[in-house]
C-alpha cells in the first residue's frame, strides 16, 4: 500500500518537470543557441553585450555591456546574432565610456559605446542596426 502511494507522488511529480528533449524544433534551436552562447561566455576572453544600435552621421554606433575582457579601438570584432550564428565582421574605430555621474571617467566602466566606420559597415546596415546580439573580438 505504501509504495503504491509513494508511486502516485513520484508520477505527479513527473509531470511538472521539464521533458528531456524539445517539444519543438523551434524549442531545440532555442536549446542549441543556448548552449553555445553559454560555452562562448565560458571560453571567450572579451565579450560585450550589444542592447541597442543604430547608424547615424556616417558612424555605427552600438550600446551595450562589457560582459568579459576589455575592447579597444582598432580592435577587429565578429558581431554574432542571440543564436551565436556570424553576422558580420568589423573594426571598432572609437570607444565612448558611458560617464556615472561623477567628474572622474571610469576606465574599467562595464556600459560602453562601440563606435564603428559606417563606411566599412556598408551593405551590412541590415544586419548592424539589429539590437540584442552578442560582439567577441575576433
Amino acid at each position: 500500500m505504501g509504495f503504491k502511494f509513494i508511486e502516485n507522488i513520484l508520477d505527479k511529480i513527473a509531470d511538472y518537470l521539464p521533458d528531456d528533449e524539445p517539444a519543438t524544433e523551434q524549442e531545440r534551436i532555442y536549446e542549441e543557441a543556448k548552449q553555445r552562447i553559454y560555452e562562448m561566455h565560458q571560453k571567450e576572453e572579451s565579450l560585450f553585450y550589444a542592447d541597442a544600435a543604430w547608424i547615424r552621421g556616417g558612424k555605427g554606433k552600438v550600446y551595450g555591456e562589457t560582459a568579459n575582457g576589455h575592447f579597444a579601438a582598432g580592435d577587429v570584432v565578429k558581431m554574432l546574432d542571440v543564436q551565436a550564428n556570424l553576422l558580420m565582421e568589423g573594426e571598432i574605430l572609437a570607444i565612448e565610456r558611458v560617464s556615472d555621474g561623477s567628474e572622474t571617467l571610469n576606465e574599467d566602466a562595464k556600459k560602453l559605446y562601440l563606435i564603428f566606420d559606417s563606411m566599412k559597415i556598408q551593405g551590412k546596415e541590415d544586419f548592424f542596426a539589429r539590437t540584442y546580439y552578442v560582439i567577441k573580438k575576433h
